[in-house]
């Protein structure tokens, strides 16, 4: 749509400058207008950078999932290693406790 880049674009007033003075910065600036479909550079950047910090939040959600399955797995881990620690711990006190009972009797 060109009709918003002929209001954007500052044209001389007539008869005060040649047409070859144009600013070429405007024209440059216009010719990105209509590539983008009209839209601000700093709109389509902004939506860049929210694209690009939703990617990194997406990954950073993944990375906390998948460690907090590692920690619920040595979680696991550890409570069966404790049981069979404790189980073993009770077996020798009772050893221990019948080893005594023997020595008094």
């Amino acid at each position: 749509d060109l009709s918003d880049v002929a209001e954007n674009m500052q044209l001389p007033a007539p008869g005060s400058e040649s047409p070859q003075a144009l600013n070429y910065s405007q024209i440059a600036s216009a010719a990105v207008a209509v590539t983008q479909g009209g839209q601000d550079p700093s709109v389509s950047s902004t939506e860049t950078l929210l694209r690009n910090i939703q990617g990194l939040l997406k990954v950073a959600a993944d990375n906390a999932r998948q460690q907090e399955q590692k920690v619920n797995y040595e979680k696991g881990q550890w409570q069966g290693f404790l049981k069979t620690l404790e189980g073993a711990l009770h077996n020798f006190i009772i050893y221990q406790l019948s080893q005594n009972h023997i020595k008094r009797h």
